[in-house]
C-alpha cells in the first residue's frame, strides 16, 4: 500500500481512500471483525527462521473465509473489503512483505490510513458505550493512545486510566478496555480484497524482528556460557487468540540441537501453562493448539551446540592436549636429560637436540589438531553459543606451544618443571570443561515440560 507520496493517478488515491476509511461504519465494523477473529479465521501458522544470532524472520499464514461483516469501501468506483489480519507492535517493520496464496503482492493500509480507521471506529464504539457524544478531552486521549508517539501514548494512558466522567464507563466495559489497551501498543495490519463474502483466502506476510536469547541469571550464566546447560529462547504466540487453530513452526540452524520446545498459554503471563510439547532432537519445531479468546501465549525452546562437528573435535583436541602436557610434565626430566644420562647411555643425542625434537613433536601434533577447532563458516547463532568454548579451545591449543617454547628458550630446572605442571593443570581443567559439555548431562532445560489441560 502506498502512503504519503501517492499521486492522483496512483492505484490508491490518498484523499478518496482517506475519506472512505474515516467514515463512521468501516472502522467500527473492522474492530468487530478483529474481536471476532476466531469466528472467521480458521488457522494461523507462525514460522520463524533465524537470520543471525539476534534476528529472525517471522512468516505468518492466515487462512480465513471472508465474512459478511467485512466492511466495504469504494475507491475510484471499485469496491473493496477490509480484512484486519492481525495486530503488530508499533515499531518499524523491517523487510515487510504481504502476498496472497498465488504469490501476488497485496496492498496493506499505511500507519496513517489504519489510524484513520481505528480512531473513528474506537470513537464510535466509545459513544455507543457511554450513550452520548464523547467529551473532547476523552476523545483526545483515545486518539493519542491509538496514533500518538510513545511519550504522548504514555501520558494519554495515564490520564485515561485515572478515570473520571465518561472514562469510568469505558473502563468498566471489559472488551472496550481490552481492545483499547491492545491498540495502544499495537497497530492493526489491514489489507483489501475484492472477493465476495464466503470466499476462502490464504494471505501470507513476513517481517524481521529481534530474537534475543534469554538472559541467564547467576549461577546459570557461566554454566550456559560453557554449554553445560541449554540456552533458552522464546517468542510471542499472540496468533493463538485470533484463529480457530494455531500452528507454530521454526527452523533452527545447523550446528545446534533443540532438546525441547513447548507452547505456553494462559489468562495472564503469570498463569501460563504448557499446552503442547515438541520433544526436540531435530531442527524443525512444530507445535499446535486450538485457539482461545484472550490471554497471553508464547513459545519456548532450548538450544545446545550439536555434539557432532565442532564440539566433538574440540573435546578430542583439548583432551589430547591435556594428555600430552600431563605426560610431558611427568617425563620432563627424561626429555631434558643430557646425552650421558640413563635415557641415552650412548650419548649420541645432545640435550639441546633432544629438547628441540620433543618441542617439534608437540608443535606438529597440536598444530595439526588446532585446525580442527579453527573458526569455520557457520550460522551466527551457533558462533554466539560457542563463543566461550571457542576461547577455551584456543587457550588449550596455545598451552602446548608455550610448553614447547620452554624446551627451546627456557626457563630451566625447577622453574621449567613448575611451568609444565601449571600448563598441564590448566589444560586438564579445559579438557574437563569440554568433557562435561560434550557428555551433556541432562538438565531441566533438556526435559520437555508436562502438558496440562488448557484453561477454561
Amino acid at each position: 500500500m502506498t502512503g504519503e507520496g501517492d499521486e492522483p493517478g496512483d492505484l490508491w488515491p490518498r484523499d478518496e481512500l482517506a475519506a472512505a476509511l474515516g467514515a463512521d461504519l468501516p472502522g467500527l465494523e473492522t474492530l468487530r471483525m478483529l474481536i471476532a477473529h476466531p469466528q472467521w479465521v480458521h488457522r494461523r501458522i507462525d514460522a520463524l527462521d533465524y537470520r543471525d544470532d539476534t534476528t529472525f524472520r517471522r512468516r505468518q499464514s492466515v487462512h480465513f473465509t471472508i465474512p459478511m461483516a467485512a466492511p466495504e469501501v469504494q475507491v475510484l468506483g471499485a469496491r473493496f473489503r477490509l480484512i484486519p489480519l492481525t495486530t503488530l507492535r508499533k515499531e518499524t517493520l523491517v523487510n515487510f512483505d504481504c502476498r496472497d496464496e498465488a504469490g501476488a503482492a497485496l496492498p496493506v493500509l499505511t500507519r496513517r490510513q489504519q489510524g484513520l480507521l481505528i480512531v473513528r471506529g474506537m470513537a464510535g464504539w466509545a459513544e455507543e458505550v457511554v450513550g452520548a457524544p464523547l467529551r473532547p478531552d476523552v476523545a483526545a486521549e483515545i486518539e493519542a493512545r491509538l496514533v500518538g508517539g510513545e511519550p504522548s501514548r504514555a501520558r494519554a494512558r495515564a490520564a485515561f486510566d485515572a478515570g473520571g466522567g465518561q472514562r469510568d464507563a469505558l473502563l468498566a466495559d471489559d472488551i472496550f478496555a481490552l481492545v483499547l489497551e491492545r491498540l495502544t501498543d499495537q497497530f492493526l495490519l489491514t489489507t483489501l480484497v475484492r472477493d465476495p463474502p464466503g470466499t476462502q483466502r490464504i494471505i501470507k506476510f513476513s517481517y524481521e524482528e529481534l530474537g534475543e536469547l534469554a538472559p541467564e541469571p547467576w549461577p546459570r550464566a557461566p554454566l550456559a556460557a560453557l554449554c553445560w546447560i541449554p540456552r533458552r529462547a522464546a517468542s510471542a504466540a499472540e496468533g493463538l487468540f485470533t484463529a480457530e487453530s494455531y500452528h507454530f513452526e521454526a527452523d533452527m540452524p545447523h550446528g545446534v540441537d533443540v532438546p525441547s520446545a513447548s507452547l505456553w498459554a494462559g489468562p495472564t503471563e503469570d498463569e501460563m501453562t504448557c499446552v503442547d510439547v515438541d520433544p526436540g532432537d531435530h531442527l524443525r519445531i512444530a507445535l499446535r493448539s486450538p485457539g482461545f479468546d484472550h490471554g497471553a501465549a508464547e513459545v519456548r525452546w532450548s538450544l545446545r551446540p550439536a555434539r557432532r562437528g565442532w564440539l566433538r573435535a574440540a573435546w578430542f583436541t583439548t583432551t589430547l592436549a591435556a594428555i600430552v602436557l600431563a605426560v610431558g610434565a611427568w617425563r620432563l626430566d627424561t626429555i631434558t636429560a643430557g646425552g650421558s644420562g640413563a635415557a641415552d647411555p650412548g650419548g649420541t643425542v645432545p640435550t639441546s637436540t633432544r629438547a628441540e625434537l620433543a618441542a617439534a613433536v608437540i608443535l606438529a601434533v597440536i598444530g595439526t589438531l588446532g585446525g580442527l577447532v579453527a573458526r569455520i563458516e557457520e550460522h551466527p547463532l551457533v558462533s554466539r553459543i560457542l563463543a566461550w568454548p571457542r576461547r577455551l579451545a584456543a587457550l588449550a591449543t596455545l598451552l602446548p606451544f608455550v610448553a614447547a617454547g620452554s624446551l627451546v628458550v627456557g626457563p630451566a630446572g625447577t622453574a621449567r618443571r613448575v611451568l609444565w605442571a601449571v600448563l598441564a593443570g590448566a589444560a586438564g581443567v579445559v579438557a574437563v570443561l569440554f568433557t562435561v559439555a560434550f557428555l551433556r548431562p541432562t538438565t531441566e532445560g533438556d526435559r520437555p515440560p508436562e502438558v496440562t489441560s488448557p484453561w477454561p
